[in-house]
């Protein structure tokens, strides 16, 4: 039986939760200019990243930073 371990790491993700810990759009703009993209990202980013994965029987032990 072969086993695929594929990971997404996302960093911070615009959600409800990221508001509710950040309090302010603007301090969510600043944690956002500490990641390498530097903005925070969409959960529609991370489904994409995600999808990307499940398509590529290919991959096999990836890790996707996003």
């Amino acid at each position: 039986m072969l086993i695929r371990a594929n990971t997404v790491a996302p960093g911070p993700i615009y959600t409800d939760l990221l508001m509710s810990n950040y309090g302010s759009e603007e301090a969510i703009r600043e944690r956002g200019k500490r990641v390498p993209i530097g903005r925070v990202g969409k959960p529609e980013e991370v489904a994409e990243a995600v999808l990307s994965l499940i398509k590529k029987r290919l991959y096999n032990g990836r890790r996707s930073c996003c």
